[in-house]
């Protein structure tokens, strides 16, 4: 998200540049968590641990899954934007900014609530 960002604030000539080498971080980033979220699993299952184990790996599992399948579509989002040309990647870069937002946002909120409990 703060890849994501820190491309979106550019203004002037040197914005579609910038909005491309922001968002293929932002893509690198989540690319490399999806693949960090995939070796837990591995971990998870090397270890006896799946969905129907118990109530809280299927909640685990469930949370997670979610969370990657946002982050696919995110992901989706954010290689739709880096290959558009000129003025059209930088008319995509907001809603695409705004997902990834959402996501940070939502899966901070998630933390606190598991926190919590």
């Amino acid at each position: 998200s703060a890849a994501v960002e820190w491309a979106r604030r550019t203004g002037g000539p040197a914005r579609i540049g910038r909005l491309r080498r922001g968002f293929a971080a932002g893509l690198i980033l989540g690319l490399a968590f999806l693949g960090l979220q995939w070796t837990a699993w591995r971990q998870l299952a090397a270890m006896g641990i799946f969905l129907a184990s118990n109530p809280h790996s299927s909640y685990f599992y469930l949370l997670t899954g979610l969370h990657g399948l946002h982050i696919a579509g995110g992901l989706a989002a954010l290689a739709s934007v880096a290959g558009r040309p000129g003025q059209g990647a930088a008319a995509a870069a907001d809603p695409a900014a705004v997902f990834w937002h959402f996501l940070t946002v939502l899966w901070l909120y998630l933390l606190a609530i598991l926190f919590a409990l």
